[in-house]
């Protein structure tokens, strides 16, 4: 089981920045930039609705978000007018 968490952490680092050469094109260092916060400390729900839709709609269904846990922590981080907590658990 270790073993296949070590694999699987460093394959998933050659898949995100990899650099085509003898090895995947990767994520981070091959894919266009299509949109960023205005500041890297300061995330809005707003930037997360813009980057929802910088993907072109016939693959957007199927696209899932890939990120750092410090930006999903960013992310859950973010309160409405109100103080409450804009990610919440789903109900189903």
């Amino acid at each position: 089981m270790l073993i296949g968490q070590r694999f699987g952490r460093g394959f998933n680092t050659v898949c995100t920045t990899g650099n085509a050469a003898g090895r995947p094109q990767g994520i981070v260092t091959g894919a266009p930039i299509g949109v960023t916060a205005a500041l890297a400390t300061s995330i809005s729900f707003d930037d997360l609705i813009k980057l929802e839709h910088s993907v072109d709609p016939a693959v957007r269904s199927e696209s899932t978000y890939m990120c750092n846990d410090a930006l999903i922590q960013a992310f859950r981080l973010i309160k409405d007018t109100t103080g409450r907590y804009i990610w919440q658990p789903s109900l189903s």
